[in-house]
């Protein structure tokens, strides 16, 4: 990210120049990757003059970039990772002929949606910065970040290419606008609740809910996924058991009910229509966090205005800007009151924050 004192510009690995060349990376043409260079924001009302603060909070960012990172030892840490949450649901699988039926479905059950969840946002969401894997080659990167995707997405039924590595860039660049494809799980409140619960006592939900289900393109999805869970489901029944399969389709119902608290988090209620789109997300901080929304996936204010700092360096990056954030926004960006957030009650920025940061009521 670079600042430029006419207005606010921004340089993204993964930032498509054009609808053309966007064509051309997502279907593989592209020999060398997307070009990393200064690009103009969308141009949306709400991109004006950015506070100075602001600016410098977004440079900041850049001391914790993915390409200042040991390629061999991230993608060493990721790859790890991964494996031992793929290790770890084959071991939860294992356990069901060996402990009761009635107690190994919720317990089992919840085990398999947190760490479904666990990898999706490892995998996917990182893949979909180019930062689950790195490399000093950009078009190797793309590749290998492309397949690592896929491979997750798959037997999800995840649309991969359209909602990630497509659409999760039109998050980040205008975050909640009607072309935003990842603003289907903001509800907070009573609405909220009643997701939750469709999530996980109304079996099969979650797969109608799933928003991959609208894109008419990638048409081998539905195939793959169903033949991935064929070939897993009889290896998991023919080796640990029926009650398997239960507990596979609870994952299923918890990774739904986690997904829709995690939206909430990120940018649900009143700070989801903020007039400046990098005020459209807030950062959670609760104990145990680490739990239920892992690899830092709550740190989300800080996530927006750099999207290249990758998880393990979250943190780093949110105590580098405690100094730099105006000690009245940090209340309402950083924020503790998980409960009042989730119920709706939380709302926007106050007027004692916007006046603090510099802005006005159009941004």
């Amino acid at each position: 990210y670079s600042a430029e004192s006419t207005g606010f510009t921004v340089a993204l690995f993964a930032r498509f120049p054009s609808s053309e060349s966007k064509t051309k990376i997502l279907r593989g043409r592209s020999s060398r990757g997307p070009a990393v260079r200064p690009m103009k924001l969308a141009s949306l009302p709400t991109e004006r003059r950015q506070p100075a603060w602001l600016l410098e909070a977004i440079s900041i960012g850049n001391r914790f970039h993915f390409r200042a990172r040991n390629p061999w030892l991230h993608n060493l840490v990721n790859v790890g990772i991964c494996s031992a949450l793929v290790a770890a649901i084959a071991l939860v699988l294992s356990l069901a002929p060996h402990v009761p039926m009635a107690l190994y479905l919720p317990l089992g059950g919840v085990a398999l949606g947190v760490l479904f969840f666990c990898v999706i946002i490892l995998v996917v969401h990182e893949a979909s910065h180019g930062m689950f894997v790195i490399s000093r080659v950009r078009s190797r990167a793309v590749r290998w970040n492309r397949i690592a995707g896929w491979i997750v997405s798959v037997p999800f039924s995840i649309n991969y290419a359209r909602h990630w590595e497509e659409g999760h860039l039109i998050h980040h660049d205008r975050p909640l606008a009607k072309d935003d494809p990842q603003s289907v799980n903001l509800y907070v409140g009573p609405k909220l609740r009643q997701m939750i619960v469709c999530m996980l006592f109304v079996p099969g939900y979650v797969f109608m809910w799933n928003p991959s289900r609208a894109y008419k393109t990638h048409r081998f999805l539905p195939f793959a996924n169903a033949l991935f869970w064929v070939i897993a489901g009889s290896l998991s029944v023919r080796s640990f058991g029926w009650s398997t399969l239960g507990a596979l389709l609870i994952g299923f119902q918890v990774l739904g009910a986690l997904n829709q608290v995690k939206g909430s988090l990120e940018h649900g209620g009143e700070i989801g229509y903020e007039a400046n789109r990098n005020f459209r997300s807030r950062t959670s901080l609760f104990p145990f966090r680490w739990l239920i929304m892992p690899f830092n996936i709550s740190v989300h204010f800080e996530h927006h205005l750099n999207q290249s700092v990758p998880w393990y360096a979250l943190m780093k990056y949110h105590r580098a800007l405690r100094g730099v954030v105006p000690a009245a926004l940090q209340g309402d960006v950083f924020n503790e009151r998980i409960f009042a957030q989730l119920m709706g009650r939380k709302g926007g920025l106050s007027a004692e924050a916007r006046e603090a940061a510099g802005l006005t009521s159009e941004g």
